[in-house]
C-alpha cells in the first residue's frame, strides 16, 4: 500500500468543467491503449523518489494570482473602426500571421534527455483502462512529450465506489521528479489536470483514495497547436501585459481553449482594445469584464475612460461556437495604453532639395523630394506618457496621374513606437519622369538669383494611427498633404 506524500497534492491548475471530461475524452476521438492493471511496484519508485527530494516547480511556473474581478463599469467612450472608411485602401494579399516571430519561437520538436522511466510506458493521445485498483494503493505510468504543447491529463469513467487523485509529475535530466499538477476532487469526479508541457518525460500517478476494482480510463492529450501566450485558460492564469499597447497574435488551439488577458492602467489613463479578424470569417469573441463579461465588436476599437489608477482591465478570447477552430488562424489583439496625443511628426525631402516656389505650380508643393522621404512622429497616452508598441503608417501616393481611376492609391509604411513613443522612418520614391512642368522658379544662393524649372509629379501623403481617427495628419475635409516628386530640375540662368 502506498500513502502519497501530502506534498504530492499541490495543484497548479485544478480544471472545472461544464461537461465531464469522460465526454471530453470522447470528443477527442482518443485511440483505445486497452487495458493495464494496477501496479504499486513502480508508483512506489515514484513516492520514494519524490520523498527524497525536494520538489521544486522549475520551468512550470505558476501565473500570479489575479485579483477578484472588479464590478465597477467602465465607460466605453467611442467604438471606431480599425480602418477609417473615408480611405481607399490597395488591394493585399492575405498575409497568415505566423504562430511566433522567430525570437519568439520554442522549437517545437526537440531532444529529449535520455532517462530512465521508473513506470511502465504508454502513449500519448490514447484511452487506456485501468483495471483491478484497490483502495490505498497507486498506480504509475510513463509517457513522453516530443513537442511542445498544451497538454490535457486526465483520468475519466469512475464508478461510484471509486475515488482516484491525479498528480503529474516531470522525470528531470537530474533524476529530479517535478511536481506539474495534481487534481483532487470529491468522490467520483473527474480528475484533469491541464499544463504546457516541454519535450521531456511524464508520469500519470494515480493514487486510490477508495476502489472496488471496477475500470476505469485515464489519457494524457497533447495539443502542439498552443501559442507563445499558453498556459491562459482561466482568470487565475491570465496573461499579464505591460504598460504600453500590447499586439498579441494568438490563436484558438481547441474548442475549449480560452485565453485570458489583462492590463493594468498604472496612472488611470485611457485604454483602448481591438481584435483584427483578417480572415473576415468571424472565429473569435472577444469579451470585456465590465461588471459582468460583456461582447465586444471585432475590427473595432474600443476606448475606455474614467479608469482609476492600477485598475485592472480583464478581456478573453473564445472560439466562435458556430464555426469549426482552425488553430492555423491567429487574432490579431491590440490591448493596453490608448494613443491620445500626436506630436513631433515630420515628413521632408532631402535636405539639399532646390524647392518649387509658391506661386510656381496650380497647387503649391508642400512637401518636396527627389528620391527619399524622411518622417517621424509622437505618440503619448492621455497621462502624457510615451506610448510604446503603437502603431502608426504613413501613407504615400507619389503620383496621381498613375491612377487613371481617379482615386487616390496609397502605399502603407507602418512602424511602431519605441520605449520613447516614437518612429522614425525613411521612404524611398525612387527616379521619376514628371507629368507636369512648374512655371520658372528661382532661389538665392551665394547672393545669386538662380533661375530654375522642374519636371514633377503631383502626390500626397497622410499619416494615421490605426483605430484613432481623430490623431495623425489628413482627415476627411483635408485628406492629405501635397507632395511634389520632383524628378528633373533645369537650370534656366542667373541674376
Amino acid at each position: 500500500m502506498i500513502n502519497t506524500p501530502s506534498f504530492f497534492k499541490i495543484s497548479l491548475l485544478a480544471l472545472s468543467c461544464g461537461a465531464s471530461a469522460f465526454s471530453y475524452a470522447n470528443e477527442l476521438h482518443l485511440k483505445q491503449g486497452g487495458a493495464v492493471d494496477a501496479s504499486e511496484q513502480a508508483a512506489a519508485m515514484v513516492a520514494q523518489r519524490s520523498a527524497e527530494q525536494v520538489s521544486a516547480p522549475g520551468t512550470f511556473t505558476q501565473t500570479e494570482k489575479v485579483a477578484a474581478l472588479d464590478d465597477s463599469h467602465y465607460l466605453i467612450l467611442d467604438s471606431q473602426p480599425l480602418v477609417p472608411a473615408a480611405v481607399k485602401n490597395l488591394q493585399q494579399p492575405s498575409v497568415k500571421v505566423p504562430l511566433k516571430t522567430s525570437q519568439q519561437r520554442v522549437s517545437l520538436s526537440a531532444e529529449t534527455a535520455a532517462i530512465t522511466p521508473v513506470c511502465p510506458t504508454l502513449n500519448i493521445d490514447t484511452l487506456y483502462t485501468l483495471n483491478n485498483s484497490t483502495a490505498g494503493s497507486a498506480s504509475c505510468y510513463h509517457f513522453e512529450i516530443t513537442q511542445r504543447a498544451k497538454t490535457t491529463v486526465l483520468v475519466v469513467g469512475q464508478n461510484a465506489q471509486t475515488n482516484a487523485n491525479l498528480t503529474v509529475f516531470r522525470h528531470e535530466a537530474d533524476d529530479s521528479l517535478t511536481v506539474v499538477g495534481s487534481s483532487a476532487n470529491a468522490g467520483n469526479a473527474d480528475e484533469v489536470v491541464l499544463a504546457l508541457t516541454e519535450p521531456g518525460h511524464y508520469y500519470w500517478y494515480i493514487d486510490l483514495v477508495a476502489a472496488d476494482g471496477g475500470a476505469f480510463n485515464f489519457a494524457a492529450v497533447a495539443n502542439t497547436s498552443a501559442d507563445s501566450y499558453e498556459l491562459n485558460d482561466s482568470l487565475a492564469l491570465s496573461t499579464p501585459l505591460g504598460d504600453k499597447l500590447n499586439n498579441i497574435s494568438g490563436n484558438m488551439d481547441s474548442t475549449a481553449d480560452v485565453d485570458y488577458y489583462h492590463f493594468t492602467a498604472l496612472r488611470g489613463q485611457d485604454t483602448s482594445i481591438s481584435l483584427g479578424d483578417s480572415f473576415g470569417n468571424n472565429e473569435w469573441i472577444l469579451e470585456l469584464y465590465n461588471g459582468g463579461w460583456q461582447v465586444l465588436g471585432n475590427n473595432l476599437t474600443h476606448n475606455l475612460s474614467g479608469l482609476q489608477a492600477n485598475q485592472v482591465v480583464n478581456v478573453r478570447v473564445t472560439p466562435n461556437p458556430a464555426l469549426s477552430v482552425d488553430p492555423s488562424h491567429n487574432y490579431q489583439l491590440s490591448f493596453g495604453s490608448k494613443p491620445a496625443i500626436f506630436s513631433d511628426y515630420s515628413v521632408d525631402g532631402e535636405s539639399n532639395v532646390t524647392r518649387v516656389t509658391y506661386g510656381a505650380t496650380s497647387t503649391y508643393l508642400t512637401t518636396q523630394a527627389y528620391k527619399n522621404l524622411t518622417w517621424g512622429a509622437t505618440i503619448k497616452d492621455s497621462s502624457g506618457q510615451p506610448i510604446e508598441g503603437a502603431q502608426v503608417k504613413l501613407r504615400v501616393d507619389k503620383s496621381f496621374a498613375d491612377n487613371p481611376d481617379g482615386y487616390v492609391h496609397y502605399v502603407d509604411y507602418t512602424l511602431t513606437t519605441d520605449s520613447s513613443g516614437q518612429v522614425a522612418g525613411n521612404v524611398t520614391l525612387g527616379t521619376c519622369s514628371g507629368s507636369s512642368t512648374s512655371q520658372p522658379h528661382y532661389e538665392y544662393k551665394f547672393g545669386t538669383k538662380n533661375w530654375w524649372q522642374t519636371e514633377f509629379n503631383y502626390g500626397g501623403w497622410r499619416i494615421e494611427v490605426p483605430g484613432n481617427a481623430d490623431l495623425g495628419v489628413g482627415g476627411n475635409s483635408v485628406p492629405y498633404v501635397v507632395l511634389g516628386h520632383l524628378c528633373k530640375q533645369t537650370y534656366l540662368g542667373s541674376e
